[in-house]
This record gives structure tokens, C-alpha cells and sequence, in this order.
């Protein structure tokens, strides 16, 4: 079973994707623009879009994740339409990535022990994306 999950930004991917490459302690990786696109002249694109992000990936906890900017003529709408779940099996890398992940976001739920969980934290980064993050050892309810 693979997932994926897939956000969306309205101009700052680009920052964003960095931002998260060093909180898991990845690579950055490769920025397709729309300016990479192959030229067609159905579909003009303005200078400032051939400079957005059209699509990045980053492989975190096994699990591919897609990110782009949106095309200006189309709403973007950051906030919590959007919650990814982070888990690992190494404690430390836990506490690490929840200490990285907050740092300029607002956290919701410290890493502490709950009824289903040793170790679980919720946070919004300073993006406005959600995320979850769990020991994976430590789950004590399914």
C-alpha cells in the first residue's frame, strides 16, 4: 500500500519545500517550473509564472509527497484542508522532527503520552499545514 499526499501553495513551495527537506534531514529536491513546460500556443503562461513551482516530490517516512505552487488565477486556500501524519518507530527522530517542524509554526498538542499513543504532538507549521506526529512503538490503541 503506498501514500501520497499532495500541497499546494500559493507561492512559496519553493521555501516551503527547503523548510521541510531540513526538518526530515533530506536532500532539497529538484524544482520543476511552469516555465519548464514545453511551449504551446494554447496555453500562454505570464513571465511570473514560468518561475513558480510546478511540481516537487520528497520521499518522507516512506511515503511520496507532492508539492507545486498554484497558478495565479486560482485561489489558494492554506489552512486545514490538509493534515499529514508523521510516524516513526525512532523515538529521538520524533522529538527532533516535532522540535524542527515548530519552529515558527504554533503548536497545538506537545509530544506527550495519550491513551492511544506513547509519544504524540500536533502542530500547524509556519505554512498553515497540520501535522501529526507519533511514535510508532508507543501506540498503545488501535
Amino acid at each position: 500500500m503506498t501514500f501520497s499526499a499532495y500541497i499546494n501553495f500559493d507561492g512559496n513551495c519553493r521555501e516551503a519545500v527547503t523548510f521541510y527537506a531540513k526538518a526530515f534531514g533530506k536532500d532539497v529536491p529538484d524544482f520543476s517550473t511552469y516555465g519548464d513546460m514545453p511551449s504551446d500556443p494554447n496555453f500562454q503562461i505570464s513571465d511570473e509564472m514560468k518561475t513558480i513551482v510546478m511540481y516537487c516530490d520528497m520521499e518522507i517516512g516512506g511515503t511520496n509527497v507532492m508539492f507545486c505552487d498554484m497558478p495565479p488565477e486560482f485561489e489558494t486556500i492554506i489552512g486545514n484542508n490538509v493534515t499529514l501524519v508523521f510516524g516513526s518507530k525512532d523515538k529521538e527522530e520524533i522529538q527532533t522532527v516535532f522540535a524542527r517542524l515548530s519552529e515558527g509554526g504554533m503548536v497545538s498538542m506537545e509530544l506527550q503520552e495519550t491513551f492511544y499513543a506513547a509519544l504524540y504532538g500536533m502542530l500547524v507549521d509556519k505554512f498553515g499545514i497540520t501535522w501529526q506526529i507519533i511514535w510508532e512503538d508507543g501506540i498503545k490503541w488501535k
